[in-house]
């Protein structure tokens, strides 16, 4: 018998996983609460400086499931001035804002080296926008005031 269009012979079976969520909050060294948009909250970083190398771990919860991905941005700035910075998919664009359930918990890790940089302080800042229209998402602190620029300031380092 002829194939019919389309068919295959020799198809190989497909393995269909279930996706291993968390909705539970993970211990964390700075928690806090800042709500962007009405889909997403920060729930806090944990922030180690080796030498100079910033290595940061944000907490993110999705409030409602996204039909939109969302990049997310950390921003080192001195002053006004932002002097490193990573813009990014969360996993490194492998898991998409539009896959985050309701409720699911996503930790995110970001890496910067920032031995370039003069001694000094510097400001951590972190927010999400839409890539196609590069506007960022509306974040509400946890004073409940909306902050105008659509970043939440994470803390201040001190490189040697």
């Amino acid at each position: 018998a002829q194939p019919l269009a389309g068919e295959y012979r020799h198809a190989q079976p497909v393995v269909i996983t279930a996706r291993v969520r968390s909705f539970s909050p993970p211990a964390m060294q700075a928690a806090m609460r800042a709500t962007f948009g009405s889909t997403l909250q920060l729930l806090g970083s944990d922030v180690l400086l080796d030498g100079r190398q910033l290595q940061l771990r944000l907490h993110w919860q999705a409030q409602q499931a996204m039909l939109q991905d969302y990049k997310f941005f950390v921003h080192v700035r001195r002053d006004t001035q932002v002097v490193a910075q990573i813009d990014s998919m969360p996993a490194n664009y492998a898991y998409p804002t539009s896959w985050w359930a309701a409720g699911e918990v996503v930790s995110e890790d970001v890496r910067l080296d920032l031995g370039a940089l003069p001694a000094g302080a510097y400001t951590i800042a972190t927010g999400f926008y839409d890539p196609v229209s590069s506007e960022r998402i509306t974040v509400t602190p946890a004073d409940g005031q909306t902050a105008a620029d659509g970043w939440v300031e994470l803390g201040t380092i001190t490189l040697q």
